[in-house]
């Protein structure tokens, strides 16, 4: 969650008074690449959406409309024969509320980079992604080396190959890189494509932040917000159940060498009583087998690919569930959070892994994430 400077009290004051009917202000920024201040485009605004998803390596976008009849803004030529040039602009978006009993807050749903521009007679349309597009593509080489202080190994690369200035990494951390990381020109060699595997490898959480800045956390445990029914809530859940990723079985094969007669592998299945194993998706007698197969030659030890096996099987194995319902808009929330809703049909803790935030004076915000159902039941 974007710290906002706020006590406990102070942030429960704020999370009540914008999931209820209130006046706010949208500021828009347009800002130069390295973040400073370029114009103001708050009096052009006329409505906007930040979108979350969950596919793809950028997590967060967003469109903004301008009444721009003048090319005030500078991101389009006045021609549409002319070219445009906005790849070096940025837009950051401000929530402004005055919260009674606390003051101005001021929450950041949205920073990041200019990708398209389209212009229909006044109005002026921005499709902008966060910054992690700044870190996707191939760049020139560096190596930080095994026993590299982990977190600083993430700083040095995202400072040093993408310019990145605005870090939330956590202190005093004692994890050290066990291998050397390449960062080069290829796609899977990419800044991010690198500290992502990092990140995995501390079992941490590497995103940007709504407000911007490149964050480095622990999952959170505990809900950011809640949204209650008659309040917050503003309609029923959907959900929308995928069997179509699921895998009952799972065989790692690790080091082969004939000639030292090492044949390193393991198999991984639910039990027979699991709704989706192989016996139970079977028919006439006969297994229906969804197998995943995983050939890994660093794998060098059987307790390994045991261990390798089993994380792989409850990871395919249960399953998929997207749930989302509409709410009262929140601006303030990361990629991951967790929010809870409280309704009559149940309490649900989700991560905040896909939805929409609008900008405007009217429509709900949708929130949503794909949830894992190990064992689903059958009603009698």
């Amino acid at each position: 969650m974007q710290p906002l400077g706020l006590r406990k009290g102070e942030l429960d004051l704020y999370h009540a008074f914008i999931l209820s009917p209130h006046d706010f202000k949208i500021e828009v920024d347009v800002l130069h690449m390295d973040e400073k201040h370029a114009s103001s485009a708050t009096a052009r605004f006329i409505d906007g959406q930040v979108n979350l998803q969950r596919d793809g390596t950028v997590k967060r976008t967003a469109t903004l409309t301008f009444y721009d009849p003048d090319h005030a803004m500078r991101l389009d030529g006045d021609s549409p024969f002319e070219g445009a040039v906005f790849a070096d602009r940025m837009l950051r978006v401000h929530h402004v509320v005055n919260v009674p009993g606390v003051g101005e807050v001021r929450s950041t749903p949205f920073v990041g980079p200019v990708v398209k521009v389209s212009r229909d007679g006044d109005q002026l349309t921005v499709e902008c992604q966060d910054k992690t597009l700044l870190a996707v593509e191939g760049c020139p080489h560096k190596t930080v080396k095994k026993g590299r202080n982990a977190v600083d190994a993430i700083r040095d690369i995202m400072s040093d190959c993408t310019g990145e200035a605005r870090f939330r990494l956590p202190k005093n951390t004692k994890q050290r890189l066990h291998r050397s990381y390449s960062v080069g020109w290829k796609t899977e060699a990419s800044p991010w494509a690198v500290c992502q595997k990092i990140a995995h490898d501390l079992g941490m959480q590497l995103f940007y932040s709504c407000d911007g800045a490149l964050v480095l956390r622990n999952k959170p445990r505990s809900a950011a917000i809640t949204l209650r029914q008659d309040e917050a809530l503003t309609g029923p859940p959907q959900s929308d159940y995928d069997l179509t990723n699921i895998r009952n079985i799972v065989r790692v094969t690790g080091l082969q060498n004939k000639k030292k007669h090492i044949h390193i592998a393991a198999v991984a299945k639910p039990s027979a009583s699991h709704p989706m194993s192989p016996h139970n998706l079977g028919r006439n007698g006969v297994p229906r087998y969804l197998p995943l197969l995983i050939d890994d030659s660093g794998i060098k030890k059987g307790s390994k690919a045991r261990a390798r096996a089993k994380q792989e099987l409850d990871d395919a194995l249960p399953m998929q569930v997207d749930a989302s319902f509409p709410s009262a808009p929140f601006f303030h929330l990361d990629y991951g959070d967790l929010v809870r809703a409280r309704s009559d049909w149940g309490s649900l803790t989700i991560p905040f892994t896909e939805g929409s935030i609008p900008l405007g004076l009217t429509g709900d915000a949708s929130t949503g994430a794909q949830k894992r159902v190990s064992k689903p039941r059958r009603r009698s």
